[in-house]
């Protein structure tokens, strides 16, 4: 064979230390690849919300700075997030325990007079959930007030849709809610999951705390939310308001509504005004609507 000159000799050299190098470079624990960037969630829809309250002071004396609460459109969920907010009256933007966006209004009224205060308030939504970070969700779990998880009707029901995979279970529980408890139209108290159980009927809450005690049973973190479900923008009224579950799923809160027969459907149609706790938010006790005034007025959503 030939012996190689100097110069491709070198080069030889070079070539080999390269090769070296490279392969010590690859072999490196700590070397990873780049990060893929998923593509972000678009908030690319928007819905503008009007509502309106008319507040009347009940007695024949003047009131001085006579306080109501209504609630705002929750800062954000997995699926909205709070944009503008103006009210035809002075207020304070107050955010309760809960998380909750409460106006707070005090106003003066003349003897049985009344005033009309409006609401505009503008939201972004996306089609994408976007995940939110839940520091304990084990206050998501377990029995609480309307909720009867330990109940042994409520875990025997339960029990029939055990499944390892939690989607499965979830839709399996939704399923026998919506098709078991019949709507009995508007009730003014809350009843909870065993009463719906119990007599196969009730409205939109019944049907959220039934399906919410059987996600719970199995570890499945579940909240109630109160809203409504509109599609466009819209002039929100009382009889609309409606109650839904959300279930964390891949630190996302995804909506099921066993009472509209909506199971991770039209999530984005879902405007949440309150989340639900079955603690005492300070202003407004029970599920059924979203506004408060002290005992001297009259407050009712136009």
């Amino acid at each position: 064979m030939k012996p190689l000159s100097r110069q491709q000799l070198t080069w030889s050299i070079l070539v080999l230390l390269a090769a070296v190098t490279l392969g010590l470079f690859l072999l490196r624990e700590d070397v990873k690849p780049p990060p893929e960037t998923g593509k972000q969630p678009s908030y690319a829809l928007q819905r503008q919300l009007r509502y309106s309250f008319t507040v009347q002071n009940k007695t024949g004396k003047p009131l001085q700075g006579a306080e109501f609460y209504i609630y705002a459109p929750v800062e954000q969920t997995s699926f909205q997030k709070a944009l503008e907010l103006s009210a035809s009256h002075p207020y304070e933007l107050m955010v309760d325990e809960s998380g909750n966006r409460r106006l707070r209004f005090k106003l003066d009224f003349p003897p049985f007079g009344s005033k009309v205060v409006s609401i505009t308030a503008k939201v972004a939504l996306t089609e994408t959930p976007v995940p939110l970070p839940v520091e304990d969700t084990n206050e998501y779990l377990g029995q609480r007030r309307y909720l009867e998880v330990n109940d042994p009707a409520i875990s025997s029901l339960a029990a029939r849709f055990s499944s390892p995979d939690p989607v499965q279970h979830l839709k399996q529980a939704y399923s026998w809610v919506a098709e078991n408890i019949a709507y009995a139209g508007y009730i003014e108290e809350d009843r909870g999951a065993l009463y719906a159980l119990r007599n196969k009927r009730g409205d939109c809450t019944e049907y959220m705390y039934l399906f919410s005690a059987l996600a719970r049973s199995q570890g499945i973190p579940t909240r109630g939310v109160g809203g409504f479900v509109i599609a466009d923008d819209a002039v929100l009224k009382a009889r609309d308001f409606h109650n839904w579950a959300e279930v964390y799923l891949d630190r996302k809160w995804r909506v099921v509504d066993p009472q509209h027969k909506k199971f991770l459907q039209t999530e984005p149609d879902y405007i949440a005004m309150r989340l639900l706790f079955d603690r005492d938010d300070g202003a407004i006790g029970n599920t059924q609507g979203f506004s408060h005034a002290d005992e001297n007025l009259d407050l009712k959503m136009n």
